[in-house]
């Protein structure tokens, strides 16, 4: 099953009930300092119908190494007995799961305890959900649904839960994550907006509480998208397609989360084109904008940018040809295929 790990549902329920796809899980912290309860915005999308799977993070620590605060345990009881009174009607009806600790740095034996003091409060028919960070020291813990986090990360033994949670599903190869987290029962899409940040790297740092980027129904939409065959892409050597470009401005204007196709530096044609194979243009890129490495300066690339989002790009693509795979010209000349919806080229 396909999910949206809508982490900080708590700031934008109503467009994530406006917008929430039909049969699939929605993934959110219950009640995390900065973002608030997500609890009245959840009911709404689990009333709608449209909602078969929820995932609840019960607790979060930003600790370095999010390690534990000293009250960890009474903070987890207390949203545990929230949580789970909220959860009776929803229980044996609907799929329902609770992680007592998002990216969990604890041993086995401590998270055992954790697992122990949650599920006491649930309701039957709860399971429970161990995140946990290998990295950091953390490790799957038998006889419930482990979850891992990012593409990077071991596939374990077992059920387990994956999701994107710290790495944007549009800076990925989105294809071979499917593939490799298959025996997933969940695949959560996310991306930085998702926990109101404008992007991932370098991490803004900017407290839960000012936090403005927030997603529009346009980055739900091209998360959603990616559920979608996105492979056929084939772009030159040291090219660099971004399907959502950095965003600056909250709500995004002009190029903000618009496609951005990336050249190396000795490459610098006027426009980049992705047409239909029939030759009808699909988007026709604006002028070149130079590429620079900060703090240096020097020039890595050009960048051109297309005037609508990505998967939108692909779905007029696909109306037109069966598919959304578009030819790539450059000045005219034909230089390679691309999806453009998706992350494509060099990854670095």
């Amino acid at each position: 099953m396909f999910g949206l790990d809508l982490l900080g549902l708590a700031k934008y329920g109503k467009l994530a009930l406006s917008e929430f796809p039909a049969g699939w899980a929605l993934g959110a912290f219950s009640n995390v300092k900065g973002f608030g309860n997500a609890l009245p915005a959840a009911k709404a999308i689990l009333d709608s119908g449209r909602c078969p799977r929820v995932r609840f993070q019960l607790y979060w620590s930003d600790l370095p190494g999010h390690r534990p605060e000293r009250d960890y345990l009474s903070q987890i009881e207390k949203e545990a007995i929230r949580v789970g009174q909220f959860l009776r009607p929803y229980a044996g009806k609907l799929d329902c799961r609770v992680s007592g600790y998002c990216e969990s740095p604890l041993g086995n034996k401590e998270s055992e305890i954790v697992r122990q003091l949650v599920m006491k409060h649930m309701p039957a028919g709860v399971t429970y959900v161990h995140s946990y960070d290998l990295g950091l020291g953390g490790r799957p813990l038998p006889n419930c649904v482990n979850e891992v986090h990012g593409s990077g990360r071991s596939v374990p033994s077992g059920r387990f839960d994956f999701s994107f949670d710290g790495e944007s599903c549009f800076d990925v190869n989105i294809e071979d994550a499917k593939r490799k987290f298959a025996a997933a029962e969940t695949f959560y899409f996310w991306f930085p907006q998702c926990n109101g940040n404008p992007k991932l790297k370098p991490e803004p740092k900017i407290p839960r509480q000012n936090r403005i980027h927030y997603p529009t129904s346009n980055h739900i939409d091209a998360a959603i998208y990616l559920n979608h065959n996105m492979s056929g892409s084939s772009i030159p050597k040291n090219h660099i397609h971004k399907p959502v470009s950095d965003q600056h401005d909250a709500p995004p204007k002009g190029k903000d989360c618009k496609p951005v196709y990336i050249t190396d530096p000795k490459f610098k044609p006027n426009r980049i084109e992705y047409r239909a194979r029939n030759g009808q243009v699909i988007a026709r890129s604006g002028s070149p904008m130079s590429f620079n490495e900060k703090p240096s300066g020097k020039l890595i690339g050009w960048r051109y940018y297309m005037p609508e989002w990505g998967y939108l790009l692909a779905e007029k693509a696909k109306r037109i040809q069966g598919d959304p795979i578009c030819e790539l010209f450059a000045d005219g000349k034909r230089i390679g295929r691309i999806v453009p919806a998706t992350r494509a080229g060099s990854f670095r």
